[in-house]
C-alpha cells in the first residue's frame, strides 16, 4: 500500500521522538555498593555499569579511581554520603558548570595530587572530609559548611569574577595561602582556617573574616570566624584584610606590604593579634584602621576591648592609642588571650592549666601547678607575701614542658609565716619578658600537726611520742634503719604514747616515721 502523507508524518515523528528519548535517557543513576571497589569495575555499582558524564552518582562505600580531567564531567552530580569515600590517585580537575560534587556528613573525598575547580564548577563539603595536595579555585565555587574538615597543602584563589570561596568549617593548610580571589570566612561553631606558612593577599578585598551582625557592637559573640596564620602576612598590590565583629585573627609572624593602598580594617568588636610587627609604612595609602572604641564589648578590666594587639613594633598610619600590647591583651581581653594561647604552636610563652595549694602540713605549704604549653620559656619564680602583698622571690624552677605537653610542677615552702601566706608565679621567657599568674592564699599554723619525740638520744630503748590534733586516727609509727629496713612498727592509740624498742636494736642512727591520712613526719632518732 502506498504510504499516505499522514503515514509519512507519523513515521517521521516517531523517528525523532525515539532520538529524543535516547538522548534524555543517557543520564543514568548509579549507587555504589557498600563494599565499594574500583570506579571502572561495573560490579562496584548498582545497577551494574560504569558512571560517566551527566550521570547522577551516589557513593556509600569506598570507591577508588584515577584522576578526573576538566572536560570529562560537564554535567550530572556525585554525592559522597555517610560511609562513602572517593579516593582519587592522581590529580582532579573539574570544569563543568553543570556538574556538582558534594561531600556529605560522614563522607570522604581524598585526592592524592592537586585539585582544581574551574569554570563555575562547584565543590560543597557539607559536614564531610576533603583532603588534597595543592587546591586551586580558578573560577570555581568552593563551600565548606559547619562540621566539615578540609586538609590541603596549599590554596590559591584566582581573580576570576566567578571564583567563590566560603567557609564555616575547619580548613587546615599545611603550606601557604594565596588570596587573589575573595576568601570569605563566616562565623560558625568551629569556623577556622589555619595557614601553616604564609598568607598572601592581593587586590581588594580578598580576605574577609567574620560578619557584622545586626546585634549591637558591644554584644559578646558566641560564634566566631577564625583565621590563624602561623607565618607572615604579605599584602600585595592593594590587598586588603577585613576583620568584622565576630572575626578573630592571629598572626604568629609579622605583617608587611609589597604595594600601596593596602588596608587592614578591624570593625567594632573585631579582635586581632600580631606576634611580630606590622610594617606597612606611613605612606602610599597603607592604613590600619581599628574601629573598636567606647561601643565595643567590655573587656576583662571593665574597659572596652582594644581589639588590636601587637607584640612587636607597628609602622603604619594608625593612632598609637588604637593598638594594645600582649600584656594589654591579657588584662583587657582575657578570653581572646586564652584563645590565642590555646592554638597549637602558639607563640605565647606559657599557658597555665592551674595553680593551687596542694597541702598544708607541719613541714610547710606545698604548691602545685601545671602548664599545658611552653614555648621559648625559661623558668618560673615562686613569689610569696604576707598580708601587705609585697611579693618577693623564694624559689626558682626551670621550665621543662613542651608545646602540647601537660607538665606538673611542685614546690614546698618550708618556712611559711603563721597566718595567711600569699603566693604567685612569675613566668620568665628566654627574651626576659615576664608574665605574672594569679595569687593564691593559704593559712598556716606551725603547731597544728606538732610532733614531739623525747628523749632523743634514746636511753634504754624507751622514748615518748606526742602527736598534735592535725593527725587523724589511726596513727602509724615505723622505725627503720638508714638503709630502709624496718626494725619496729606499731599503731599509736593516744595523743601521748610510750614506745619500747626491742632488745635486738643496737646503738646507732634510726628514723621514725609517724603518719596518718592527714599528715606525716619523719624524725631522726639516736639510740645509745
Amino acid at each position: 500500500m502506498k504510504p499516505t502523507m499522514k503515514n509519512r508524518y507519523l513515521v517521521t515523528s516517531l523517528f525523532f521522538l525515539s532520538i529524543l528519548c535516547s538522548v534524555v535517557t543517557q543520564a543514568a543513576t548509579y549507587t555504589s555498593t557498600t563494599t565499594g571497589g574500583a570506579w571502572n569495575t561495573s560490579s562496584t555499582w548498582s545497577p551494574v555499569g560504569v558512571p560517566g558524564d551527566g550521570d547522577q552518582v551516589t557513593i556509600i562505600g569506598p570507591v577508588t579511581r584515577a584522576g578526573f580531567t576538566a572536560t570529562e564531567w560537564g554535567s550530572g552530580f556525585i554525592n559522597i554520603n555517610s560511609g562513602g569515600s572517593l579516593i582519587i590517585s592522581g590529580n582532579l580537575s573539574l570544569g563543568g558548570s553543570g556538574f556538582k560534587l558534594t561531600v556529605n556528613t560522614g563522607g570522604v573525598l581524598q585526592v592524592s595530587g592537586s585539585f582544581s575547580l574551574l569554570n563555575q564548577s562547584p565543590l560543597k563539603i557539607v559536614g564531610g572530609t576533603f583532603s588534597a595536595g595543592a587546591f586551586t579555585v580558578d573560577g570555581g565555587k568552593f563551600t565548606s559548611s559547619t562540621g566539615s574538615t578540609t586538609n590541603v597543602s596549599s590554596i590559591y584563589t584566582s581573580s576570576s569574577g566567578d571564583t567563590q570561596f566560603t567557609n564555616t568549617g575547619v580548613i587546615n593548610v599545611s603550606g601557604a595561602v594565596s588570596a587573589y580571589g575573595l576568601i570569605s570566612l563566616l562565623p560558625g561553631t568551629n569556623s577556622t582556617m589555619t595557614v601553616g606558612t604564609t598568607l598572601t593577599v592581593d587586590s581588594n578585598p580578598y580576605m574577609v573574616v567574620g560578619t557584622n551582625t545586626a546585634s549591637p557592637c558591644g554584644t559578646t559573640m558566641t560564634q566566631y570566624a577564625n583565621l590563624i596564620v602561623k607565618g607572615n602576612v604579605m599584602l600585595n598590590g592593594s590587598g586588603d584584610v577585613t576583620v568584622n565583629q565576630n572575626g578573630r585573627f592571629a598572626v604568629f609572624g609579622s605583617m608587611s606590604t609589597n604595594g600601596s593602598g593596602n588596608l587592614v580594617t578591624l570593625n567594632c568588636g573585631a579582635q586581632a593579634y600580631v606576634h611580630g610587627s606590622i610594617n606597612l609604612g606611613t605612606g602610599g595609602g597603607n592604613t590600619v584602621t581599628n574601629n573598636n572604641g567606647p561601643s565595643s564589648p567590655t573587656g576583662t578590666n571593665g574597659q572596652p576591648i582594644t581589639g588590636l594587639y601587637v607584640n612587636g613594633t607597628i609602622t603604619a598610619q594608625i593612632p598609637p592609642s588604637s593598638v594594645g600590647t600582649q600584656a594589654t591583651m591579657k588584662t583587657n581581653d582575657l578570653p581572646f588571650y586564652n584563645w590565642v594561647s590555646a592554638i597549637p604552636g602558639s607563640p605565647l610563652p606559657v599557658k597555665i592549666a592551674y595553680f593551687k595549694i596542694a597541702s598544708v602540713s607541719n613541714q610547710g605549704i606545698a604548691l602545685e601547678w601545671a602548664t599545658s604549653m611552653e614555648k621559648n620559656f625559661s623558668h618560673f619564680e615562686i613569689q610569696s607575701a604576707e598580708s601587705d602583698l609585697q611579693f618577693s622571690t623564694i624559689g626558682m624552677i626551670e621550665g621543662r614542658g613542651g608545646l602540647q605537653v601537660k607538665t606538673v610542677y611542685e614546690w614546698l615552702d618550708d618556712s611559711p609565716v603563721n597566718g595567711k601566706n600569699y603566693y604567685r608565679l612569675k613566668a620568665v621567657d628566654f627574651d626576659n619578658s615576664v608574665e605574672y599568674f594569679s595569687v593564691i592564699v593559704a593559712d598556716w599554723s606551725g603547731d597544728v600537726n606538732e610532733l614531739s619525740l623525747y628523749p632523743n638520744p634514746v636511753i634504754d630503748r624507751t622514748f615518748n611520742v606526742n602527736v598534735g590534733d592535725g593527725y587523724d586516727q589511726p596513727v602509724n609509727l615505723v622505725v627503720y634503719e638508714s638503709k630502709g629496713t624496718i626494725v619496729y612498727s606499731n599503731t599509736l592509740l593516744a595523743k601521748s604514747n610510750a614506745v619500747k624498742l626491742p632488745e635486738t636494736i643496737t646503738a646507732g642512727i634510726y628514723f621514725v616515721r609517724v603518719s596518718s591520712a592527714s599528715s606525716q613526719q619523719v624524725v631522726r632518732l639516736v639510740v645509745k
